[in-house]
């Protein structure tokens, strides 16, 4: 295994650099984003036309969520499924101008044939693509992000300790921001107080979750008052809060805002003021000539798919943490440290007619480098 890993590493740091043509014109086309801090709407994606990573920042930490093309949940089990339709039957809808209730999912039924249960195509969410982990750079703090968005308009700004989400759209429209991790206990943090004034067509809604993602506390849809008004509630005794979220809504479709002028927990454990500060913005630009993606911030990041091999080569003088991602139809993966190796195995299993397929995502450190290769069984 360290023989591998040190062959990997000298093999990149001796890779020829050719020199594109046109390089004032890439340099021009290179993609910038000026926030990398949603996976949806404000990422860069970097690959080598096998694999692939979204590379953006999840509380503070440079983040990759690692695919590959052929890792897919292949399955499809057909058991359910009607019998398939013969040209017999096809003649005699046709002739009838198609018999109501004949077909169903696109399936053609014999005649009086009773269909029941789910197709195979509808029963589950395979046949689907796999992710393949989680990598993430440095240490994730509390902080927040967008959950909901129904409007045209949504955001959250952040100014010297005031909020001021708003949103613009359809009547009715909401959007919703949460603020977490957290790990603190009701019997030490009992009562929710916040401070908030906003427009009068604006509404708003507190959801307290625990650290399962359950609701703990919900204050439900309340009118927001146009001048600075505090509200406190009690919290249920002996649970651990995860995250708190705060909702706005538009009555009239127009710009609604909500402006909170403080949030904060408090009880025998003393007082916790929920900060509302921006944290550091973190931009990033995709150079098409070298196809390196480097993400700013207080050193920068840069990550690159290698054309030749299915690896990414990172530079990042910051800790570097592997994790799984699941699903409920797929085994969890096996993962640990063999050798200085950080690894994820998963195994993803068959049908009758597929055999299932396993891969491996594994991850190898040297000085500011990090390598990380993903394999499969797939031929």
């Amino acid at each position: 295994m360290k023989t591998h890993t040190l062959c990997l590493l000298n093999l990149v740091a001796c890779c020829a650099v050719h020199a594109a043509p046109y390089p004032e014109a890439l340099n021009d086309a290179a993609i910038k984003v000026e926030r990398l801090d949603s996976i949806l709407d404000h990422s860069l994606i970097v690959g080598n036309g096998d694999i692939n990573a979204l590379v953006w920042n999840e509380r503070g930490a440079t983040t990759l969520m690692l695919t590959k093309n052929d890792v897919w949940d292949a399955r499809l089990l057909t058991r359910n499924d009607p019998p398939l339709p013969t040209l017999k039957r096809i003649k005699e809808l046709g002739a009838e101008g198609g018999a109501v209730g004949a077909t169903r999912h696109g399936f053609i039924f014999p005649e009086g044939y009773v269909f029941s249960g789910t197709d195979s195509y509808h029963a589950k969410p395979y046949p689907c693509p796999i992710l393949c982990g989680k990598l993430i750079l440095g240490d994730q703090n509390s902080s927040w992000h967008r959950i909901r968005a129904q409007g045209t308009h949504n955001d959250l700004d952040t100014q010297d300790g005031l909020a001021v989400m708003r949103i613009e759209g359809k009547t009715e429209a909401s959007n919703g921001y949460a603020y977490g991790p957290m790990d603190l206990s009701t019997d030490q943090y009992s009562k929710l107080t916040i401070k908030l004034s906003g427009t009068e067509n604006a509404r708003f809604y507190i959801d307290v979750m625990g650290a399962d993602n359950g609701i703990l506390f919900k204050t439900d849809w309340q009118e927001t008052p146009t001048k600075e008004t505090v509200f406190t509630y009690d919290l249920p005794k002996g649970q651990v809060i995860g995250r708190l979220i705060l909702y706005t809504w538009t009555e009239d479709g127009k710009r609604a805002e909500n402006r909170f002028h403080d949030l904060s927990l408090s009880g025998t454990g003393g007082r916790k003021d929920i900060e509302f500060s921006n944290a550091q913005a973190v931009s990033g630009r995709l150079d098409i000539a070298k196809a390196v993606a480097t993400i700013d911030g207080e050193s920068a990041i840069t990550v690159r798919a290698l054309a030749d091999r299915n690896v990414f080569l990172i530079r990042s003088g910051q800790s570097v943490k592997l994790v799984s991602s699941n699903s409920l139809d797929v085994p969890e993966a096996a993962g640990g440290v063999k050798d200085g190796v950080r690894f994820l195995h998963k195994t993803i299993p068959g049908d009758p007619d597929w055999k299932g397929m396993e891969f491996a995502v594994a991850v190898v450190e040297k000085g500011d480098l990090k390598a990380v290769a993903i394999v499969t069984s797939v031929a």
